[in-house]
């Protein structure tokens, strides 16, 4: 029994050596590469809508929160995160204003969790988070078994965010530079996994979807 156990052992950590080291650092020329082929499709985009799934690991919870939702976007800073699974909310930032839509109505929001995390999404959309040397540490990877397959990893540098977030993970696509996964890896242990479905580029979206009334 105890050689099984090792040998299981022993099998979880290679593999979970192998998981790790799928990704290999970039040069500093294909760093500047990535960045300018990012920014560039960045400007490209004028709307996106998508679907999401978020699962969020807890050191306090066994089992994984899950949540199902859509995404609408517009340039520059309209943004609509709507929540359908397992309740019905979206999270509306149009420029500086920040609401949230409930079965009772749309009310002024300041929760920083949802703040935080609207910005984030529209940074990564619009590029700014992926060359964003002020608020965070940015370094590149390339998957070694799929090389469509782009790895930023961010690492809060203001005091405030450090001590929330130990690093935020970001998986582009290189055939069209656009976020598959965001990974937001919190100091407490605590992990949110972002996975965007069905990516819609430069399609109509009204005005309406960002409005508060």
């Amino acid at each position: 029994m105890r050689v099984t156990i090792c040998l299981l052992l022993l099998m979880f950590c290679i593999n979970s050596f192998a998981q790790t080291s799928t990704y290999k650092s970039v040069s500093e020329t294909r760093k500047k590469e990535i960045e300018n082929n990012l920014l560039k499709a960045s400007k490209e985009i004028k709307t996106l809508q998508c679907g999401f799934i978020q699962e969020k690991s807890s050191v306090l919870l066994v089992e994984t929160a899950k949540s199902e939702g859509n995404m609408l976007y517009k340039s520059p800073s309209s943004l609509r995160w709507e929540y359908l699974k397992p309740t019905n909310f979206a999270l509306i930032l149009n420029n500086e204003d920040v609401y949230l839509k409930t079965d009772n109505g749309i009310v002024a929001n300041s929760n920083k969790m949802f703040k935080q995390l609207g910005s984030l999404i529209i940074s990564t959309i619009n590029g700014e988070s992926l060359t964003d040397s002020k608020n965070f540490y940015v370094e590149y990877f390339e998957s070694e078994s799929d090389k469509k397959v782009i790895l930023v990893k961010l690492t809060p540098v203001p005091k405030r965010m450090k001590e929330i977030y130990s690093a935020i993970k970001i998986k582009i696509d290189s055939s069209d530079y656009l976020a598959t996964e965001i990974i937001m890896e919190e100091k407490s242990g605590d992990i949110t996994t972002i996975i965007f479905l069905n990516k819609k580029t430069n399609m109509n979206i009204p005005s309406e979807s960002f409005s508060a009334n």
